[in-house]
């Protein structure tokens, strides 16, 4: 999925069901409400804002979120990874 990050006002996180460990990440834009992706813990959802947050600040205009691996970015966003 291609996203125009230049129309995001808002990236969140929505917990899937009570007791589930899957998190969707979500961006709001033009009113509407878009899931982006369906994380398979929160690290993974962390992970992608954080990403997707740098990106808006480097000023990336589209990010192709098929070409991203959220283990990836998972494994970027743990404390553990922070202090190596």
């Amino acid at each position: 999925m291609l996203v125009n990050l230049s129309v995001i006002a808002t990236i969140g996180y929505q917990q899937v069901a009570k007791f589930e460990s899957r998190i969707r990440v979500v961006a709001t834009a033009w009113e509407a409400e878009h899931l982006l992706a369906e994380c398979a813990s929160s690290e993974e959802a962390k992970g992608l804002v954080r990403f997707l947050a740098q990106s808006i600040r480097q000023g990336t205009g589209f990010v192709d979120l098929n070409r991203l691996d959220l283990s990836r970015l998972a494994n970027a966003a743990s404390p553990d990874h922070e202090h190596q």
